[in-house]
């Protein structure tokens, strides 16, 4: 069992400190190892009836990079074309309880769990998902020869922020979240 430690939150302080990061990257490599370890948070994070759908594809070859930040709808992002990696979570839209499958939502657990690993280690992200539902996502999945069912979901650029940002104001704590109801402040 974890131990509690009040002089050490870890977690909660990563969870705070979790930004999306717009801006270019410091020219400082993202080893393998670093991005193995992002990869395993991935890894651990919760899925529909354990099925584990997801699948997470690791960009660092120059090459495979530059055809992704030519695609049309990335090259102007700062964030994109200065990436030193990408991490591409795809999505497996199979049903894995009755007729029900959860794809988006196991992909969304493990973005999270990536991009809390990447404020742990010091870098910094942005979650892209939105421009990946047209053709910019057919033509990624046919770039990094995905197979049907599968398509690519959420893309992470990652590196060392050329100039760290921080998390902005969040809505106060009445406007989110009710107790037992939701409360007219939440309207």
């Amino acid at each position: 069992m974890l131990k509690h430690d009040p002089n050490n939150p870890g977690f909660f302080e990563v969870v705070r400190k979790r930004h999306s990061y717009r801006g270019a990257y410091r020219q400082t490599p993202v080893s393998r190892e670093t991005l193995h370890k992002i990869i395993e948070a991935g890894r651990a994070a919760p899925s529909a009836c354990h099925h584990q759908s997801p699948r997470i594809i690791a960009i660092d070859d120059p090459a495979v990079m530059d055809a992704i930040k030519s695609l049309a709808d990335f090259a102007p992002i700062p964030d994109m074309v200065t990436a030193r990696a990408f991490l591409l979570v795809v999505k497996n839209p199979t049903p894995v309880y009755g007729d029900t499958q959860f794809g988006a939502e196991d992909c969304s657990a493990v973005a999270t769990n990536m991009l809390n690993a990447i404020t742990a280690l010091g870098l910094a992200s942005v979650w892209i998902s939105g421009v990946l539902r047209g053709g910019t996502g057919r033509a990624l999945d046919n770039m990094l020869k995905i197979p049907p069912p599968f398509t690519c979901h959420t893309l992470l650029p990652v590196g060392v922020p050329e100039c760290p940002g921080e998390q902005p104001e969040r809505k106060p704590f009445s406007e989110r979240v009710g107790w037992n109801v939701f409360t007219p402040e939440m309207a």
